[in-house]
């Protein structure tokens, strides 16, 4: 709501005031009070703070200004309009030859032009105060003036000395005006309020010290922070209260440069600071000091990693997840919870797909580390600088394209938390020698930083590779390897577990039939044996894929053995079309599932008692395809 007062010094406006009020569109949100005032009368009354504006016109408006200067005091303004029709009036009522305009209010290069237009002749008479009225009436009559114009106190004054007079009074559109113009003056003035206590608030409400710093070197805001440190800091010289800040304070007046990460002993307070420099129109007119005691740093990083822990650094799974029946399994997943139960790294091996994640989340879930982060990284999915990068942070500035502000790395996201290393085992010679010596020390250094940051991480790593294999080749560090296996899984393919393929594979139908809406395809034993007696190469990996290829392709249908093959021996093109690529590992594959498949005729031939009939039709093949295979494959 704005309030606006009215203190004029005649009645006869707020009748024009008040219909002005009433057709005014904000008039919802603004409140009128009127009050009629001679001059005198203004000098003996109080105006209330409530109000954001303050109206008045002539000598009142003058005698407002002087009482209040602080105060938003803006004036009705008479308007040439306004003159004109009390020349007008003036003209009906008396028919004067000279009219006198007497007042503080208008401008003697207009006589000319409205004397033309009323056709008689205007003079006008400048009356700085009132006192000057009584001299400018004389003047007026000696030179011949028979009417008069002016405000409410020249209208009084001529009570004791009569002559004709009209009140020179103000009009709709001139009170609009004004209203307009309190109304944009009072909504500047909110905002500029709105916006000062949006600004004490944030300095009183926030966890770092502030100190705003004058040009005269006092003291000139503390928040409730600085004050817990420092009780009698407002209005003191900063070098007196806090010697140990004056010379950072003169070199950021003498430079007008900012000075950051300041660290300042104080006693036994430990502080970092920032002196930021404030201008206006390129003039220094004080400093900003934000400090924050340094015993907080490391709590509030803690806080930090936390937070960034709730935004999907966590671990999803635990040993219950583990779906199986074989023996080997309970007896590597008996071993993984004893190894949750201390900070040891450790070392997960196994072939791709096996489910290595799985157990490091596991792991985690089941510590004393559970509650916080699980930070995860694929070591083959990324080039060696910016892996680096990822792992241990950088400083602003640091290099091309670092982001401003610097960035944590995953070492202190992982603080008092587990950091997985998925395939670790191809990183760098070079990156290998700085994870050693985070793995020894406990320590960080962001790239391009000068500070060492303490972390507590346990280091789970994975790998599908023969680690003392690469030791011996050269390609990977001896000292690391010995830091990573204290505590080893190994983590058997399905061929070494066929009896958790059934299990798996029901699992994986049941799963994926409720993600894409369809019936559960049915397993006859033929489709059952055919599955259990497949290799898997891309273990629980590739069981899942063909779970989905049979939930896409057979939904709610009974499968055969041929249908269940197709999910494993297809081919993109005929096996007497195939060319060699003259690439040995792509070579080594080919041979590898010749191999499989090779085996897998000759077990169901060996079931049909040789007859090809029978081992065609389990297969889903045709006798000539049959016969080519088997004369392929020697059978």
């Amino acid at each position: 709501m704005i309030h606006i007062l009215f203190v004029v010094p005649y009645p006869q406006l707020e009748p024009v005031v008040q219909e002005v009020y009433r057709n005014h569109p904000m008039r919802d949100t603004i409140d009128i009070q009127f009050c009629a005032m001679t001059v005198d009368m203004v000098k003996n009354y109080q105006v209330e703070d409530m109000y954001d504006v303050i109206v008045g016109r002539n000598f009142t408006l003058t005698e407002l200004k002087r009482q209040y200067p602080g105060r938003p005091v803006i004036g009705i303004p008479v308007a040439k309009y306004d003159v004109v029709r009390a020349v007008c009036e003036a003209k009906l009522r008396y028919r004067p030859e000279k009219i006198g305009i007497i007042g503080n209010f208008y401008s003697k290069e207009d006589d000319d032009y409205i004397g033309k237009i009323a056709g008689c002749q205007l003079e006008y008479y400048a009356a700085e105060t009132r006192e000057d009225l009584r001299d400018c009436v004389r003047q007026a009559r000696r030179e011949g003036c028979d009417c008069l114009l002016g405000g409410y106190s020249a209208s009084l004054y001529l009570q004791k000395d009569p002559i004709h007079f009209v009140l020179i009074q103000a009009s709709r559109e001139t009170v609009g005006k004004v209203f307009d113009e309190a109304i944009h003056i009072a909504q500047g003035i909110q905002r500029e309020q709105e916006r000062a206590e949006m600004f004490r608030t944030i300095a009183q409400t926030v966890a770092r010290g502030i100190i705003y710093v004058g040009k005269n070197r006092q003291v000139q805001l503390a928040n409730k922070e600085a004050k817990k440190y420092f009780p009698n800091l407002k209005g003191d010289i900063l070098s007196q209260a806090i010697p140990m800040m004056g010379g950072d304070l003169e070199t950021c007046f003498a430079t007008g440069a900012e000075l950051l990460n300041r660290l300042i002993q104080i006693d036994s307070l430990a502080i970092s600071a920032n002196f930021l420099p404030v201008s206006v129109d390129k003039n220094m007119s004080g400093v900003v000091i934000d400090f924050e005691n340094v015993s907080k740093i490391q709590q509030v990083e803690t806080q930090i990693r936390q937070k960034m822990s709730e935004k999907g650094l966590t671990a999803r799974y635990t040993f219950q997840d583990i779906i199986h029946e074989s023996q080997i399994m309970d007896q590597v997943i008996e071993n993984a919870r004893r190894y949750a139960g201390v900070s040891s790294n450790v070392l997960i091996v196994g072939e791709t797909g096996t489910g290595k994640e799985l157990f490091a989340q596991s792991i985690h879930n089941q510590s004393s580390r559970k509650n916080s982060g699980f930070v995860a990284v694929n070591c083959a999915a990324l080039p060696e600088n910016l892996l680096e990068s990822e792992l241990f942070g950088y400083e602003e500035g640091a290099f091309t394209g670092s982001r401003k502000g610097g960035k944590m790395g995953l070492f202190e996201l992982a603080h008092r938390g587990t950091l997985f290393l998925d395939e670790i085992s191809e990183i760098s010679m070079s990156l290998q020698s700085k994870l050693l010596r985070v793995l020894q020390e406990r320590e960080v250094r962001r790239i391009g930083g000068d500070r060492v940051i303490a972390i507590d991480v346990r280091i789970i790593a994975a790998t599908n590779k023969n680690l003392k294999e690469l030791v011996r080749e050269g390609k990977f560090r001896k000292d690391l390897l010995y830091r990573l296996d204290v505590l080893k899984i190994y983590v058997p393919p399905l061929r070494r577990r066929r009896q958790d393929i059934m299990i798996l594979l029901h699992y994986y139908l049941e799963k994926c039939s409720q993600e894409f809406g369809c019936e559960v395809p049915v397993l006859t034993d033929e489709a059952k044996r055919a599955a259990e007696s497949y290799e898997f190469d891309g273990n629980v990996r590739e069981l899942r894929n063909v779970a989905e290829r049979l939930c896409v392709i057979y939904p709610g249908m009974r499968l055969s053995a041929r249908q269940m093959a197709d999910m494993f021996c297809t081919d993109d093109v005929d096996d007497n079309e195939w060319e060699k690529s003259g690439d040995p590992e792509e070579e080594q594959v080919i041979v590898q599932r010749e191999e499989k498949e090779r085996q897998y005729i000759g077990e169901i031939l060996r079931k049909n008692g040789y007859s090809r009939n029978d081992t065609a039709r389990e297969l889903g093949i045709d006798r000539s395809t049959l016969w080519r295979k088997m004369k392929k494959y020697g059978l």
